[in-house]
């Protein structure tokens, strides 16, 4: 009786017309496409730019939300001592809805932002859009930081534009266009 070919066993390794591996390393699957950028079946890289814009959003939701639950602090600690510095807010009532009021609009700003940042690996045109927005809105809330506490407005500006410029580039067309069945 003979011995079963081993390259016909059910219980063996297939057979393959490979060569075996040469020097102790294990052998790993060749793609099957070819593995360059943009092959049928491979998931497209996000650019370096929306990477950057990504983070910058990231970032800029957790400032947004650090100052906010801040304004919050300050508007439960106010007292009406706090406002003789101020002109114009006599009322600690007033002065505390004012306060409260900013908080929820960095709150809102914050959700946004992180919200936005958080869908840029679906890759979709709404997000693109959602984005530049945010941009415009942080560029505006700068302007008016500018005024009261000039670093973060100046910081919330340069961010917003950054984020403009990043979303409104060519790459980041190709990007956030491409087709939803390449995505892993």
């Amino acid at each position: 009786m003979s011995s079963p070919d081993p390259h016909n066993s059910p219980y063996g390794p297939p057979h393959t017309s490979q060569q075996p591996p040469q020097g102790g390393y294990p052998a790993y699957p060749q793609e099957q496409y070819g593995g360059y950028p943009g092959a049928p079946g491979t998931a497209p890289e996000m650019p370096g730019t929306l990477k950057a814009a990504r983070t910058l959003l990231f970032v800029l939701g957790g400032i947004s939300a650090l100052l906010a639950v801040l304004l919050l602090i300050t508007a439960a600690a106010i007292t009406t001592e706090d406002l003789k510095d101020l002109n114009g807010l006599d009322d600690l009532a007033t002065a505390r809805v004012a306060i409260v009021v900013v908080a929820v609009i960095l709150g809102a700003l914050a959700a946004l932002q992180i919200i936005t940042a958080a869908l840029f690996g679906r890759g979709r045109g709404g997000v693109r859009i959602s984005s530049i927005i945010t941009g415009a809105l942080v560029i505006l809330l700068g302007l008016l930081f500018l005024v009261g506490v000039p670093l973060i407005g100046l910081v919330f500006v340069t961010c917003g534009i950054l984020v403009i410029v990043f979303c409104s580039k060519q790459d980041a067309g190709h990007w956030f266009n491409h087709p939803p069945s390449s995505v892993g």
